[in-house]
Order: structure tokens, then sequence, then C-alpha cells
């Protein structure tokens, strides 16, 4: 295929000035291309299976310190949540006396009431 383009270029101009100029064109593109490749896999090499880019690892960075918060509240709120079911176990039986007492005087005072009532 090169060889027909140089034929061509050579048959065009009719002088190796055309020819050299046409090589040289060939020779940039083919280069450039080769460059962009190279580039491109030496690139993707070295970022495969990490975070390198600056916003990405600033992002992930402040997603990983979030996280670690979240687990440090979430274990302080289960503490909390226990610390509140013992308090609340020793108060039911308190609560249920209380509950117990309160309605004894009001069915002392309904029949207080009743008997004043008739007299």
């Amino acid at each position: 295929m090169l060889a027909a383009i140089v034929a061509g270029a050579v048959t065009q101009t009719g002088d190796g000035l055309g020819l050299i100029s046409t090589v040289i064109g060939i020779a940039t593109v083919v280069g450039g291309f080769i460059a962009a490749m190279i580039t491109y896999l030496l690139r993707r090499r070295s970022t495969t299976g990490r975070v390198a880019t600056s916003d990405a690892e600033v992002l992930w960075q402040q997603s990983q310190a979030m996280r670690e918060m979240l687990l440090k509240e979430k274990e302080m709120a289960e503490q909390q949540r226990d610390k509140m079911i013992e308090v609340n176990a020793h108060m039911v039986p308190v609560l249920e006396k209380i509950d117990a007492a309160l309605n004894t005087m009001g069915a002392t005072m309904e029949a207080f009431l009743k008997e004043r009532e008739r007299a």
C-alpha cells in the first residue's frame, strides 16, 4: 500500500520533492498514532484498579471518612439504646406499682363519691 502511494506521488509530481513530503506526512500520522497508543496503554496500565485522579481520590477519602463517622455514630446509638433498655427494665416494675396504686386510689375515690351522693 505504501508503495502504491509513493508511486502515485512520484507520478503526479514528477520529482522526488513531492515524494519526500508525502512520506513525511505519512510518517507523521503513523508516528502520532503510535505515540497515542503507547500513551493510552501505559496510562491504562498504571491506573487499573486504583482511584488515582485528584478529584476521585478526594471524593473517595471523603466517603471513607463519612462511612467511619457513621459507623461510630451507629455504635454510639446502639450503646445508648442498650443503656435505655437497662434503665427502662428497672423502671417498669416501679411504674406498674404506681399504676396499681393509682387504680386503687381511683376506685377508692369513686366509692367515696358514690357514698357522698347517697348521703
